[in-house]
């Protein structure tokens, strides 16, 4: 559990399960099928609603393949780490997989990584490999930024998803 106590407890597990640059822990992610309800559950405990969006993807790939994804997306911030909500709408996604598998519920943990290409050679030098990958924004441009699903439930592990930002 250190690594969702705070501190820097989560970067040192970070590079403790590969060798590749340290990663930041920026993000809870769950996966939902009604995110007005559970938004309005999480407004009666305090919190602020959710603000929701639906940016568009480009370069996706899905289990090696070309991928296609329309997923509506619900965020809150809680501190310094954001928790976004995932409601899959159509396509075949890690999103779409979680909920036919396990249902509702905790998906991933993000991680912003300083070079996204660095991380993923790491990773799959280590056996594991993106399951679903993607960009979003123009390219080269700020705003701009990639990212990657690594599927570690074979090592009895939560999905990783690695997050790369233009700068």
């Amino acid at each position: 559990m250190g690594l969702v106590t705070g501190g820097e407890t989560h970067e040192v597990l970070a590079t403790s399960l590969i060798a590749t640059d340290p990663m930041k822990l920026t993000q809870f992610a769950f996966v939902i099928r009604e995110p007005e309800s559970v938004s309005y559950f999480w407004k009666r405990l305090g919190f602020p609603e959710f603000e929701f969006t639906q940016v568009p993807l480009r370069d996706l790939v899905f289990r090696g393949r070309p991928g296609r994804v329309n997923q509506q997306l619900a965020w809150q911030r809680h501190g310094r780490v954001a928790y976004e909500w995932c409601v899959p709408l159509s396509g075949l996604t890690v999103h779409q997989e979680h909920l036919q598998r396990h249902g509702e519920g905790l998906h991933h943990l993000g991680f912003e990584v300083d070079d996204i290409d660095r991380a993923l050679a790491a990773w799959k030098a280590q056996g594991i490999a993106a399951v679903q990958s993607g960009a979003w924004g123009e390219a080269g441009k700020a705003g701009s930024g990639r990212f990657a699903y690594l599927d570690t439930d074979f090592m009895g592990g939560v999905t990783i998803e690695l997050l790369w930002n233009h700068k």
